[in-house]
């Protein structure tokens, strides 16, 4: 038998001696890298369309692309006819803002761009102030939304120019602005959730309705209900300024979904005002790109593989949905079954996390906004609430909590989304004890605003939105 020589087993150990080390080098390096927070950029999807009547090009679609719903939903044209003749000129829209919490605001914020649009008014923006739970000095209704959106359908201006355009000084503090604009400016007391308002006119809406062969809406008496019918009169249309006032205490609050609120007689005005609204008012894009980075974390480069849940507490005065988490997890842990993963992430004002132990104790793998706070760097707490809207948004599943403001705005968003985002847009909710069986649990997503026959107005007309008034082209 031959044997190798001993100058080469000392090339063929020293060689053996190399690949251990690289393979040992290789093998360290990637255990600190799965050891890395799991950090991604935006899933890219490459779509290469070619057809033969056009260039052939790449259609780059990524998570925030897909949640921008507003690129993506059609169009709705303004009808031809106008509600009213109204004469050319400078008049403005003012308004005090609520004094409830956020979401409450952006119900108003919505009223009031309608009804700007309507009276072609320019919309004039709130002055810096304190908004009611924002974490924030002083805040504008500019730091959140995309105004620039919005001045597709109308004029915007800031209270400043609002002053300059009048050769007026503006005063120096909210309460004095608020004087002023009370005592130049008409002023009417609507209040949403009693009145409906009518246009063009009660009678006109009574009377004369017009249909619109795709969208069902229904009669004005059965719309109206036990509430309050009003009309815009000459003097209020007129006005070189219109101002509603906050003043709850002396019965002034105009606050509510504008839907149930505003009547048209021609449905195709309500149809073009989803429009406007889903279109032209929505959260400013960063912080689009701050949510979708905690969702491609949670739901590993795409949105939909993760469930939510919001959970209000705190100050929240309806006291019947403060439920216990293990109340909270009976009713819920049968709709969450169904969706593809155990990832969980809660949005709660809840301080002691460890109130949520019984879905860990489940198999639930929770998170809170507190997890990804490196993923939001820059931005202050006063945008938490937003960004934490639209993460629940891109979830396959989402439960929210029952009289919330903050979850009816989450359903709607999710209502607007593809269907490859959110292929679940049900409304459920935490008081709600589910089956698992979806044609069972969906019963308040199907429902609209008549039970059994009876209009659920007034009573919910702010707290939950109602699909068959926003599905205007499904």
């Amino acid at each position: 038998m031959k044997y190798p020589s001993s100058s080469s087993i000392s090339i063929h150990s020293i060689m053996g001696m190399k690949i251990l080390v690289t393979a040992v080098t290789v093998y360290y390096w990637w255990l600190v890298y799965i050891s890395l927070p799991d950090i991604h950029p935006p899933t890219v999807y490459i779509v290469h369309s070619t057809d033969a009547t056009t260039t052939t090009k790449d259609t780059t679609t990524t998570t925030i692309d897909k949640m921008k719903y507003w690129d993506h939903l059609p169009h709705i044209p303004m009808p031809t006819q106008p509600i009213f003749s109204l004469s050319t000129g400078s008049k403005y829209l003012t308004f005090e803002v609520d004094h409830g919490g956020f979401n409450n605001i952006r119900l108003q914020f919505e009223a009031v761009i309608i009804m700007a649009h309507i009276m072609n008014r320019t919309l004039v923006l709130p002055s810096p102030q304190k908004y009611y739970l924002i974490k924030r000095d002083k805040a504008t209704l500019e730091d959140f939304y995309d105004i620039s959106s919005l001045r597709q359908f109308i004029s915007v201006i800031s209270m400043e120019e609002y002053f300059t355009q009048h050769s007026v000084s503006m005063p120096d503090s909210v309460h004095d602005i608020h004087v002023y604009l009370r005592e130049h400016s008409v002023h009417p007391k609507f209040v949403m959730y009693d009145d409906v308002l009518a246009f063009p006119s009660i009678e006109s809406c009574r009377n004369h309705p017009k249909t619109v062969e795709s969208f069902s809406y229904p009669n004005f008496d059965m719309f109206l209900s036990n509430r309050k019918a009003l009309e815009l009169s000459s003097d209020m249309l007129s006005a070189d300024t219109f101002h509603f006032i906050s003043d709850p205490e002396n019965g002034y609050r105009f606050f509510g979904l504008w839907y149930p609120f505003m009547y048209f007689q021609d449905p195709a005005w309500h149809m073009y005002y989803v429009g406007v609204i889903r279109s032209g008012f929505h959260y400013r894009e960063e912080l689009y790109e701050a949510a979708v980075r905690i969702i491609d974390k949670l739901g590993h480069l795409h949105p939909g593989k993760f469930s939510a849940l919001h959970v209000r507490r705190g100050d929240f005065q309806y006291t019947q949905t403060r439920l216990d988490c293990l109340e909270i997890l009976d009713h819920v842990v049968p709709l969450l079954n169904k969706a593809e993963s155990r990832i969980l992430y809660i949005s709660t004002d809840e301080g002691n996390k460890k109130f949520f132990k019984p879905f860990t104790q489940s198999g639930f793998k929770i998170y809170f906004l507190d997890d990804f706070m490196d993923l939001i760097e820059g931005f202050d707490a006063g945008y938490h609430g937003m960004i934490e809207q639209i993460v629940c948004s891109g979830a396959e599943i989402f439960i929210g909590t029952e009289l919330s403001t903050f979850s009816a705005h989450i359903t709607r968003l999710r209502y607007m989304m593809p269907d490859d985002v959110t292929p679940d847009k049900g409304v459920y909710f935490t008081t709600r004890h589910y089956t698992g069986n979806i044609a069972k649990d969906r019963t308040d997503t199907i429902a609209s605003w008549m039970d059994d026959g009876s209009p659920r107005w007034p009573h919910a007309v702010y707290f939950r939105e109602f699909y068959p008034f926003l599905s205007v082209d499904k």
